[in-house]
């Protein structure tokens, strides 16, 4: 990242590296390897101010290039639910066989798998999908052990597809449109979100009419 008039100084850069850092933390959808992070706040307010706002565009031109690890993660509030899932409903997706049982529900545009979850113990396929995702969280303690050979979601955790969080629940490659079924109920997230899309249509139908 740099200033069109590269006027940032090296006080300017430590303190968005510093804010910068936080936010990645916090957003907890990365590791982070910078051992050196610390406060730094010794910038006049009006400085702070400026950097507040250079740091709000690169949140903003991030994800338009692809990379969202500073994206704030999705709040299991009903206040948080965009108009493209309205209500949403908890998903069960459960494998008997080991003893799993994992929830979640599609929150600001992500699906959350919900803290306290359970998934495999370790990355079971041959194939390696999402392997590296698991890894990813299990070093970055989102998935931790339960002490009976699984692992325990210590948070709630947004994936970026429901497929993606049905395999790393399941250990493997997996199809969450039909993994994933609304709690007490046989009806898929598939058939769920086909229900969704034919009343906005409806009602869209109604409204022009």
């Amino acid at each position: 990242m740099t200033s069109k008039d590269q006027n940032l100084t090296k006080a300017h850069v430590k303190y968005l590296e510093s804010q910068l850092m936080a936010q990645a933390k916090h957003a907890g959808r990365c590791g982070l390897v910078n051992s050196t992070a610390h406060e730094y706040g010794v910038l006049p307010e009006a400085d702070q101010s400026d950097m507040a706002f250079f740091a709000e565009q690169i949140r903003i031109v991030l994800p338009v290039l692809g990379f969202d690890f500073l994206k704030a993660p999705a709040e299991s509030g009903a206040a948080k639910q965009t108009p493209a899932s309205p209500d949403s409903p908890v998903f069960e997706m459960r494998i008997p066989k080991h003893g799993i049982k994992a929830q979640a529900r599609e929150i600001d545009g992500e699906f959350v798998v919900l803290e306290g979850s359970l998934a495999r113990e370790s990355w079971v396929s041959e194939h390696k999908g999402y392997s590296d995702l698991f890894q990813q969280l299990t070093q970055d303690e989102v998935l931790v052990p339960d002490g009976a050979g699984k692992r325990r979601f210590t948070k709630d955790h947004g994936f970026s597809s429901p497929s993606a969080a049905a395999a790393v629940v399941s250990g493997r490659n997996a199809n969450g449109r039909t993994s994933w079924c609304v709690a007490g109920t046989k009806k898929s997230y598939s058939d769920w979100q086909d229900e969704i899309i034919s009343q906005q249509s409806v009602e869209t139908q109604q409204g022009e009419a």
